[in-house]
């Protein structure tokens, strides 16, 4: 018998920006800006069994698998927002995004579940058949 979670957590923070040259040397920047915070449980639970009979082997294994997968994406993007800045200058001369409020606040949830069924017999030291079932 055994019993399994584990659960995973992750906050990700993207920039992205398309640009294009202007007079003097400059560039055009347009920027998107996402922030994501994903946690993932999963769970799984196992039953398992050897049976004899005469001529063959059986280990049977009976088992529920199941996530919970939770999404939080908040998202930025304004076409009207560009910045000109000049590469050749240090990057601290640059204007920054990083404090805009983020415009799209979305929630998603999964839910996944699964039951199987697996018997591996034994024909005999050398020959075995695995028979599963998945739902």
């Amino acid at each position: 018998m055994g019993f399994w979670i584990q659960k995973k957590l992750a906050k990700i923070s993207i920039t992205f920006f398309a640009g294009s040259i202007v007079s003097g040397n400059r560039l055009r920047q347009n920027y998107a800006k996402q922030e994501t915070d994903n946690e993932t449980v999963s769970n799984a639970f196992t039953l398992t069994k050897e049976l004899n009979f005469e001529r063959f082997k059986h280990n049977i294994a009976v088992g529920y698998d199941n996530s919970v997968e939770t999404r939080h994406p908040r998202l930025w993007y304004s076409r009207t927002h560009m910045q000109d800045i000049d590469p050749y200058a240090s990057r601290g001369s640059w204007a920054s995004n990083r404090n805009v409020p983020l415009t799209t606040d979305n929630k998603h949830r999964a839910i996944n579940q699964g039951v199987f069924f697996e018997d591996l017999i034994s024909l005999d030291d050398t020959y075995r058949v695995d028979a599963r079932r998945q739902v």
